[in-house]
């Protein structure tokens, strides 16, 4: 049987996509997996599958995993551990509505949700900070006086109204 070829999966393409694609990936490894040895997943041993998933994604992949492994873990864990991984920065990162906090999630592959969630918190805090130092310059559409006239009642003559300014 000749050696079958399976793309490396590049999570730094693409990163507001990275959880879809995984999963597509994780996906078509399992289906590569089976039509490479002729077995369902499960026959295959757990030793193979995660030796092959840790060679065939490529060095970056290799790398995360080496950061968060625990050496025992089976295939299984390892996908798991995986997809903890690349799905909920996807997730989180399409659903932040701060542009700026997005861009900075974007550009730091190092990037953890606790610190993510932490320099959030001290965007928030300091955009409220300078609302409320530009509190005391409200803006004023326009700015007018109403010149009013004062009567007084003339108590002699109950019918006549004297104007002061005329006189």
């Amino acid at each position: 049987m000749s050696a079958l070829e399976f793309p490396e999966f590049n999570p730094d393409i693409e990163p507001n996509s990275v959880g879809v694609r995984w999963l597509e990936y994780k996906d078509r490894f399992e289906n590569f997996m089976i039509a490479k040895h002729g077995k369902e997943l499960s026959e295959i041993a757990d030793s193979v599958c995660k030796a092959s998933l840790l060679h065939y994604a490529g060095q970056s992949v290799y790398k995360m995993y080496k950061t968060k492994e625990e050496s025992k873990h089976k295939y299984t864990d390892m996908i798991r551990v995986l997809d903890e991984f690349f799905v909920p920065q996807s997730k989180i990162i399409q659903g932040c509505l701060s542009d700026q906090l997005r861009q900075r999630a974007l550009s730091d592959k190092n990037m953890t949700l606790d610190r993510l969630i932490e320099e959030g918190r001290a965007m928030e805090a300091s955009r409220l900070q300078a609302k409320q130092m530009e509190g005391g310059h409200e803006v004023v559409a326009a700015i007018g006086s109403k010149k009013s006239q004062r009567t007084i009642f003339n108590s002699t003559k109950q019918t006549s109204w004297k104007n002061i300014r005329c006189g």
